[in-house]
C-alpha cells in the first residue's frame, strides 16, 4: 500500500511500479474521496496506490 501526497505523485508511482504488470483497478477518483488504483506488479505482488483528495 502506498499513500501519495497528491494525484501527480500517485500517477508517477502507479506508472513506475505497474510497468510490466497487470492493472486491476486503474487510478481514478473513488466514492470515498481518494484517488485510488490497484495493480499486480511483474513479480506478482499486489499494490494499492491512493491519495486523499
Amino acid at each position: 500500500y502506498v499513500s501519495a501526497e497528491n494525484k501527480e505523485e500517485a500517477d508517477r508511482i502507479f506508472a513506475g511500479l505497474s510497468a510490466g504488470g497487470d492493472v486491476e483497478v486503474p487510478l481514478a477518483e473513488s466514492p470515498w474521496n481518494t484517488y485510488f488504483g490497484m495493480f499486480r506488479d511483474k513479480y506478482g505482488i499486489e499494490w494499492m496506490v491512493d491519495c486523499v483528495l
